[in-house]
Formats: structure tokens, C-alpha cells, sequence
């Protein structure tokens, strides 16, 4: 652990030699209320920050302490959120609102499993850079470090997030009775977020789950991102989330589409080379459009079988990309573990789909007269809970399903098999059947007709047996009596 002490620096716009104006940290300032603790503000791992870069926290405001819980305890909501911003030439290149906590579990002094819940705090510094196809933000405290990293591809006109790391200290000021005080933790995960068009910034007042690893979960609410293309310090027109907007009747999609595809069978593999997710099931995605004379058809896109499998497999998260007709479509599933009940730290692990996205074209041959045509559509929706099974189990519904992404695309899905955790070998564990199946009747009700009609077919026999045997034995008795007679 690095300490320091004493410090005043300036990197950039020395003059003769001597310190600017100094700007005096928090903790020296005697008006500051917040409790002081023994871990020194540091920097996230594996973050770069552009030379050109300056320090621009925009809020001064004090975080909530006392949110610690144990089980079976609320944390109080924020009062406030963190505004920051990234800086690059002098003009601002990265804007980031939002509240965030995050909940751990740890080990207490007495062995048992305690839950924290932690605020991030507003007063947190940030740094980070901005190019063309990439813009981080990394927020750095005392009590906890969070770094986003997000992309735009070449040639594409929508940004998200690549990959989110943090890091926390086991502070006693919120791990009350903690086992390992001071100890510092850091994740990773590569995921997909905010999927946007450049230009407009990502808004979603809704709070937002992120399971990291070792029982962590990042939770964003009051959120409002804007990675690119700032214009005048301010965000550009807003994408609200999904869960934001109001509910939506769904009309049933007209049923002009094909049947469903046949089933594929995609697995993803580990560093080693060993299976971690495996997933059978056949796949149809349908869109509303608009033709060129203004009328609504449904368009229908099939998952072929040798669709392209790639994805990651980590503690608590996995997600299975399916890329296929030249990677114009991709469909990307995302799998979460928690608890079934996150207040009780000992209650059942399970699993489930969390987040769903699709990316597509509008080409002639999936939408017929299509008004738009090459334009690109993406789709995510997220803070699904679907396709849940217990840790270890694997989940199965033969049935048509569907997946409502918006009011204009929904995913069908059938001879669904999937095990996103705890696989061992190509072989699925054992099943979790999904309600819309029917249940299998037992063995012995299968074999009820059978056994009922061996049983009449074999009484059926005994009586014509019976029956030929006495007609026989009484014709012989009369035959008998015939030759008595004309012997007489």
C-alpha cells in the first residue's frame, strides 16, 4: 500500500519555477465534515490517462456514511448525485451524472457474512481521456475507485461501454466487524452498456444492476452519459432507458413469418480450452417496419445454425454473442448470477438471462419494400429476469417463448437449453423445466393402456379357450352315444 504525505505538485504550466495557486485537498480543509480514513485516495489499475487531460470533479459535495447494512436492513437512497466531467484541449470530451453504490458481501471477525452498502462519494476526482474510437472516465476516492472504458466502432455511429473496472477497500466505516479491515479488491468485466447513437448522451433515472464478481453489484441510477461528441459543455438529446418509459400494450406480432429455424447447438469456451456456456435452442427475430407506401409489414430474421458463438464466461456474469449472415446480425445474451433473496446471504444462488441485445440491417430480403433500407437498428434491453434456474441446474423450455426488446422487435425463442454457469463437459446438468412446458406424466401412467389392453387381449384368449374346449368336449359325448346305439 502506497501512502502519501505532504504532497503539492503541478504537472503542466510552470512558471519560473514555482507552484501555481495551490488547490488544497479536501482533508486539509478545516470545514470538511466527512470522517477521515487510513486508506490514501489511488488510482484504478489498468487506466490511461491522456497527457492533455485535466482533473474536473463539478460537485463538492459530501457522501452519505452511515449505509452500512447487514441483513435484513435498507440503505437510505442518495440525496445526490455525482457530476464529472473529462476534459481534453480545453473543451469538455466526456460527461458522466449519475448515483452509484454498490453492495458486497465479507467475512465478519466472528466468521459469519455481513453485506455492506457503500455510496460512491460525490466528492470523488475524475480523470481520463478521449480519441475517436475510445473515451475513459476514471472516478478515484478514498473509499472506492471505478473506471468505465467506452468504444465506438469504425465506421459505426452508436457508442457503448467495453469494459468496467473498480476496486474498494474493506473500510471499517462500512464493513462493520470486518474480518480483513483495509483489505482492497479489484474486478474487471467486459461488458456492453448504454448502447447510443453519437451525438445524444444515455439517460435512465431507473436504477441500472451490474454483478461484478466475489458478490459484488455496481447499482447506477440518476444516470446520464455522454462518452462522444460533446457539443458546448452540454449533453447532446437524451436516450432514455427502456425501464424509463411508460408501459407500452405489445399487439401481437402478425404471424407472416416462416416457421422457426432449426435448433443450433453454440458453446463457448474457457482460456483453456474447456466448455463454460452452453446454449441449444432455434431462434427468430421479428421487427415491425414501414414500407415505401407507408404501410406496417413484419419483417423476420432466422438464426441459421452455423451462426458464429463468441462470449466470456466470468464469475457472476457470461454473456454468448450469435454473429451470422456476414456479422450483419448479432444477437447477445447476457447471464447473471444473485441471490433469490439478496437480503439473506445464505438463500439459494440462481441465474438468468439479464440483458438482451440485437443488431441488424434493413436489407431487401428480411423487409420487403422497407422505407429504410440499410438502415442499422440496435436493440438492448436490460434489468430482464428470464430463463432463471438454480446455480448448477440448467434451464429448458421446449415451447415457443418470445422476448418483448420494444414495441416493434421481439425475439422468439424455442427448444430452448441453456447453462451459462458451472458447466463440466459438453453434457447439460440437470434441468429446470420452464412452466409453458407440460409436465411429463409418470412411467407407470405411460404403461397404463398398454398393461390395460395386454390384460383384455389375454382374457379375451382364456375365454375363447375355455369356451372351444367345452363346445369340444360336449360334441364328443354325443359322438359317444351315437356309436353305442348302432352297436345295439
Amino acid at each position: 500500500m502506497l501512502f502519501f504525505v505532504e504532497v503539492q505538485v503541478q504537472p503542466f504550466d510552470v512558471t519560473a519555477g514555482k507552484y501555481g495557486q495551490p488547490l488544497v485537498c479536501k482533508k486539509d480543509m478545516p470545514t470538511t465534515a466527512a470522517p477521515t480514513t487510513k486508506i490514501p485516495t489511488t488510482a484504478a489499475t489498468n487506466t490511461t490517462t491522456a497527457p492533455n487531460t485535466t482533473l474536473a470533479p463539478t460537485t463538492t459535495a459530501l457522501p452519505v456514511m452511515n449505509t452500512t447494512t447487514v441483513p435484513g436492513t435498507t440503505a437510505s437512497p442518495p440525496t445526490h448525485r455525482g457530476k464529472w466531467q473529462v476534459r481534453n484541449k480545453n473543451s469538455t470530451c466526456l460527461l458522466a451524472y449519475m448515483a452509484m453504490r454498490f453492495e458486497a458481501q465479507y467475512k465478519t471477525k466472528e466468521g459469519e457474512i455481513g453485506t455492506a452498502t457503500v455510496w460512491f462519494p460525490t466528492y470523488a476526482t475524475a480523470v481520463g481521456s478521449c480519441s475517436e474510437e475510445h473515451s475513459v472516465i476514471e472516478l478515484r476516492s478514498d473509499v472506492s475507485n471505478l473506471t468505465i472504458n467506452f468504444q465506438k466502432a469504425p465506421g459505426k455511429k452508436n457508442w457503448s461501454t467495453s469494459s468496467i473496472l473498480f476496486s474498494y477497500w474493506e473500510l471499517p466505516e462500512f464493513f462493520m466487524d470486518t474480518a480483513n479491515p483495509y483489505t482492497l479488491h479489484t474486478m474487471r468485466l467486459d461488458i456492453n452498456l448504454f448502447m447510443t447513437d453519437s451525438g445524444q448522451s444515455y439517460k435512465c433515472d431507473t436504477e441500472i444492476s451490474v454483478p461484478l464478481k466475489d458478490r459484488v453489484t455496481l447499482k447506477v441510477s440518476q444516470l446520464q452519459v455522454q462518452a462522444f461528441d460533446v457539443q458546448g459543455d452540454k449533453f447532446g438529446t437524451p436516450k432514455r432507458c427502456p425501464a424509463d418509459l411508460p408501459p407500452t400494450p405489445v399487439p401481437t406480432m402478425t404471424p407472416l413469418c416462416p416457421h422457426m429455424p432449426p435448433p443450433g447447438k453454440w458453446v463457448v469456451k474457457d482460456e483453456k480450452g474447456n466448455p463454460c456456456l452452453l446454449a441449444d435452442m432455434s431462434l427468430q427475430l421479428r421487427s415491425r417496419y414501414t414500407t415505401v407506401d407507408n404501410t406496417t409489414r413484419v419483417g423476420c430474421i432466422n438464426v441459421p445454425t452455423n451462426a458464429d458463438a463468441t462470449g466470456i464466461c466470468g464469475q457472476n456474469t457470461s454473456q454468448l454473442t450469435l454473429s451470422f449472415h456476414v456479422r450483419q446480425c448479432n444477437i447477445t445474451f447476457t447471464f447473471s448470477e444473485s441471490r433469490e433473496n439478496s437480503s439473506n446471504p445464505s438463500s439459494v444462488e440462481k441465474f438468468g438471462v439479464s440483458q438482451v441485445s440485437v443488431e441488424y440491417f434493413v436489407n431487401e430480403n428480411w423487409f420487403p419494400d422497407a422505407k429504410q433500407l440499410n438502415h442499422r437498428m440496435e436493440v438492448t434491453t436490460a434489468n430482464l429476469e428470464i430463463y432463471e434456474a438454480h446455480v448448477g441446474q440448467s434451464y429448458q423450455c421446449m415451447r415457443q417463448t418470445n422476448i418483448t426488446l420494444n414495441t416493434d422487435v421481439t425475439l422468439f425463442t424455442q427448444d430452448l437449453h441453456l447453462q451459462p454457469f458451472s458447466v463440466s463437459g459438453y453434457g447439460f446438468a440437470k434441468s429446470h423445466v420452464c412452466p409453458e412446458d407440460p409436465t411429463p406424466e409418470p412411467s407407470w401412467k405411460a404403461n397404463v393402456v398398454p398393461m390395460a389392453v395386454g390384460c383384455a387381449l389375454g382374457a379375451f384368449v382364456i375365454v375363447v379357450t375355455l369356451g372351444t374346449y367345452i363346445v369340444y368336449r360336449r360334441r364328443q359325448k354325443k359322438m359317444a352315444g351315437y356309436s353305442l346305439l348302432s352297436t345295439t
